[in-house]
């Protein structure tokens, strides 16, 4: 006879399946949390930068103007600015190659 026969009780044993967590459930659970969390975060960045963006429109800024300070904010914030000149670099030899004068206007000395 098993002792929770003999004495009485009611008492249940405890679950080592939920305990260890071994179906991973609270695991899973704890992920799908995290994600939510952090895609709230993105949504509302992705808010702000859109109202950024907005707003240096809204001072006349033309939209090539912003896409050039967002890049620069993010070649800034990656410390590359080399990144910048090698991309400059490459426009103008591909341009010089294609017979597109992409740079005579910083050729002038005026």
């Amino acid at each position: 006879m098993s002792d929770e026969k003999r004495d009485g009780s009611n008492e249940k044993k405890p679950d080592l399946s939920e305990m260890f967590d071994l179906t991973r459930d609270k695991a899973v659970n704890n992920f799908v949390d995290s994600f939510e969390s952090l895609h709230r975060q993105k949504d509302a960045i992705a808010a702000d930068i859109k109202q950024l963006k907005d707003d240096a429109k809204e001072a006349m800024f033309s939209k090539t103007d912003i896409k050039a300070m967002e890049t620069v904010a993010k070649w800034r914030k990656d410390d590359k600015k080399d990144a910048g000149r090698e991309m400059i670099a490459a426009l103008k030899r591909v341009s010089n190659a294609a017979k597109f004068d992409l740079f005579s206007w910083a050729d002038t000395n005026d």
